[in-house]
């Protein structure tokens, strides 16, 4: 068996934890709204002719049972080359969690008594003629978070459950990952019993 990932959220149990958004429709402090519906962008449009350059998000924790909540702007690598506005959306991700379409700024008013969890949020940054679509994850609450991958803290997904506590996340990173040390939901034996 081969498993082939692009950054896959596991949470014990092996719940896969990836939040995609039907329909992410919400304004942001009574302003423009920003909506994603059936195609259907905010009326705010980019005038930049340049591709913006942006630096990797990474990972977000949040201890929002202690009343954080999520808010930070990506940073564009060439923003003094832009020659008008960018135009910001949210790919996916919770319902709640709110983009700003000119500024970039990324806000989510967590609810105090919400589960710890791991989500993905997919951001799309705009210029007249050309997207540039990113990703981060926020952990709200979690306190573990470990790798699993060539490059992760651990080879395997069975070494990582070993380790992994509950309430904790894991990431499989990019790769290949075969082998019965690989397998999720199986016990290692082919079920012989007729249909």
């Amino acid at each position: 068996m081969k498993l082939l990932s692009k950054n896959i959220l596991l949470t014990t149990p092996l719940v896969l934890c990836l939040s995609y958004c039907v329909s992410c429709t919400s304004t942001f402090s009574g302003s423009t709204a920003l909506s994603r519906v059936d195609g259907v962008v905010d009326e705010l449009t980019a005038s930049s002719t340049v591709l913006p350059n942006i630096s990797e998000i990474p990972q977000q924790f949040v201890a929002h049972y202690k009343g954080e909540n999520l808010s930070f702007r990506p940073s564009v690598i060439n923003q003094s080359s832009l020659d008008g506005v960018l135009h910001w959306t949210k790919d996916y991700g919770p319902d709640d969690v709110l983009v700003h379409p000119e500024t970039g700024q990324v806000t989510w008013a967590i609810d105090d008594n919400m589960p710890s969890e791991s989500f993905h949020v997919g951001l799309k940054a705009s210029s007249q003629t050309e997207s540039v679509n990113l990703s981060f994850i926020v952990h709200a609450g979690v306190e573990q978070v470990i790798t699993v991958g060539e490059a992760g803290d651990y080879p395997s997904i069975k070494e990582g459950l070993k380790i992994l506590k509950p309430g904790g996340t894991m990431i499989v990173l990019d790769g290949v990952f075969s082998g019965e040390d690989n397998y999720i939901g199986m016990n290692g034996r082919l079920n012989s019993a007729p249909l």
